[in-house]
């Protein structure tokens, strides 16, 4: 296993997205008007599971709906030769109020 991953840009790394829901918004933060951009790191895993490497940017309430799909989507592993490497990438969500 290549060890850190490799770093791809964000337009890239939508197209290794097989499954991508969009995060709910928190109906606590709704009601407290809160919204803004989340950034975050990610990291696509060998198995093709993404997790969360750290939060760039972001009001605590959105990173954690942030932070919940993100565990639910799934992509494309990379490839380095014959090995599986993983993905390290900046996913940004904006939460509006409508």
């Amino acid at each position: 296993m290549f060890l850190g991953g490799v770093r791809e840009d964000a337009d890239e790394f939508k197209k290794r997205l097989i499954s991508s829901p969009a995060p709910e918004y928190p109906a606590l933060a709704q009601k407290a008007g809160l919204q803004g951009r989340v950034r975050m790191q990610v990291r696509v895993r060998a198995d093709g599971s993404l997790s969360v490497d750290k939060i760039i940017e972001g009001e605590p309430a959105l990173a954690d709906a942030a932070t919940s799909a993100i565990r639910q989507w799934r992509a494309r592993p990379g490839q380095l030769g014959d090995k599986k490497v993983d993905i390290i990438t900046t996913v940004t969500f904006d939460f509006n109020l409508r």
